[in-house]
């Protein structure tokens, strides 16, 4: 991440992602959407979060592109709170990535919420996407 490892960015404190910090808290929101916790050990170290409300993670890549991924909030935080957090962490991203030299961000997703915000934030949605996976 930048040189800045916390900002107040609007209402929202953002932090980098510090998974012996955060972890147990991502851990509890899995929980809470019914997501399997598995998905916690494919996250990159780079991730940002307004702690005990939402995250998401970036990961960077040796091209001038980076993937956004792992959108989360704390479920039983307020729906108005949980809002303007993404909110925060979709526009501080923008910025942060910018920094990092990014020049497209591309991400999926099937959940219609996440979908009306990003493009909000000016995104294209590409219709329809499969994602594909695969232990190895």
């Amino acid at each position: 991440m930048s040189a800045f490892s916390l900002m107040n960015f609007d209402k929202y404190q953002v932090l980098n992602y510090q998974k012996e910090l955060h972890e147990s808290q991502l851990l509890k929101w899995y929980e809470q959407w019914g997501w399997d916790p598995k998905g916690l050990l494919m996250l990159p170290p780079n991730g940002l979060i307004v702690e005990n409300i939402a995250a998401l993670f970036i990961y960077y890549t040796n091209c001038s592109t980076c993937f956004l991924d792992g959108f989360i909030s704390n479920k039983e935080a307020a729906k108005e709170d949980r809002d303007e957090a993404l909110n925060t962490l979709f526009a501080y991203t923008i910025e942060e990535v910018k920094r990092h030299g990014v020049k497209y961000m591309v991400g999926s997703t099937k959940q219609v919420p996440v979908e009306n915000r990003v493009e909000k934030f000016g995104f294209q949605l590409l219709k329809p996407c499969t994602v594909f996976i695969r232990s190895v």
